[in-house]
């Protein structure tokens, strides 16, 4: 938005604008109940009081925040959007962006959250699989069959891995950890050192 534009001399254009191309008693009313804050970039900041802020949803609606936002634009001549809050201060702008903010980080915590229970599940779930896949071996006690478990055991593990972190991102303390305890068990299973069904590992992942 340039700065030639000030934003409350923007809305008020925007709003004579609207009354003539919308006739709609209850959107007039919002019109005239928002409050130009400022301009943030390219978006004009609209408040309504408390006891108002349902007038918001009027503003909202697809089909007229389209045309308000075609008239900004054509207004400040340059596209133009907006976006509402509740009250009419800078600090309540300020205030807005902040629970943005903190609704953003909580967002993002339980996302993650979620990612690190898949993971676990994950993890677990191929460990779950090294037991079942050793007990299911025929002539499991012989070194050949073993040595043919290590390997199935290896390329399973792997395609976890890489499912989890693609692009070779690196592995979470939990992750390793859990991949930690898969080695132990599958060198328990082929009465190998971890230390040793670990090297294997990195060696096929191209690590060493």
């Amino acid at each position: 938005m340039t700065e030639a534009v000030n934003p409350t001399q923007l809305w008020t254009a925007a709003t004579e604008d609207l009354k003539r191309r919308v006739h709609h008693i209850s959107f007039w009313q919002s019109l005239e109940g928002a409050t130009p804050i400022l301009s943030d970039g390219n978006s004009l900041v609209l408040g309504f009081a408390p006891g108002q802020y349902h007038l918001s949803g009027n503003l909202l609606i697809g089909e007229h925040r389209h045309i308000i936002e075609r008239v900004l634009s054509d207004i400040a001549g340059q596209p133009t959007t907006f976006q509402v809050v509740e009250g009419s201060t800078l600090q309540d702008w300020e205030n807005h962006k902040k629970r943005e903010e903190a609704t953003r980080l909580a967002r993002e915590a339980a996302l993650e959250k979620t990612k690190d229970t898949a993971r676990e599940e994950s993890w677990e779930s191929v460990s779950e699989q090294a037991l079942r896949r050793f007990l299911a071996y025929p002539n499991r006690a012989l070194p050949q069959y073993k040595a043919r478990y290590l390997r199935e055991m290896l390329q399973l593990i792997s395609e976890t891995h890489s499912k989890l972190f693609p692009e070779g991102r690196s592995l979470d303390e939990a992750s390793e950890r859990s991949l930690a305890r898969i080695f132990e068990r599958v060198a328990s299973s082929t009465e190998l050192p971890a230390s040793l069904v670990a090297y294997e590992y990195l060696r096929l992942r191209g690590e060493l």
